[in-house]
């Protein structure tokens, strides 16, 4: 009788260790498959008068239209990236006209003689050229 009373209450712990196993398991299955649910959705058919009917949201389509429009210092406040940081900070003195008159950094219009001498006679022969083929 005793031996029965000892094998009925490791059975009924063995049973409620099951339940809280299978409980566990449950609460486990639950977090993590939750993305794992079906979703029953049907797709349109192309041809249904009624999927043309539906009018966007002006609000959305403005957002996406600024957001794809919008610049990088529109996005955000600092760049991003090195590559963006070349022509993030402008430097306002180089639009000053006294310091574009200075002769330092105004080189790019100083050329030689000979080169412009040069350059006017090949534009001149090869004016002569085609007046002389013409095609």
């Amino acid at each position: 009788m005793r031996i029965m009373k000892q094998r009925n209450s490791l059975e009924s712990a063995f049973s409620e260790i099951d339940a809280d196993l299978d409980s566990i398991e449950a609460k486990v299955k639950k977090l993590h498959a939750q993305h794992m649910k079906r979703v029953h959705c049907t797709k349109g058919k192309f041809y249904s008068k009624y999927e043309t009917q539906v009018q966007p949201n002006p609000a959305t389509v403005e957002f996406v239209r600024s957001t794809l429009e919008a610049g990088p210092r529109d996005k955000t406040q600092v760049p991003q990236t090195e590559s963006q940081r070349y022509g993030w900070y402008w430097d306002v003195s180089f639009s000053d006209p006294d310091i574009l008159r200075d002769n330092r950094l105004n080189f790019r219009h100083q050329s030689n003689q000979l080169i412009k001498l040069q350059t006017l006679v090949n534009l001149a022969s090869k004016v002569n050229k085609g007046l002389d083929n013409p095609k």
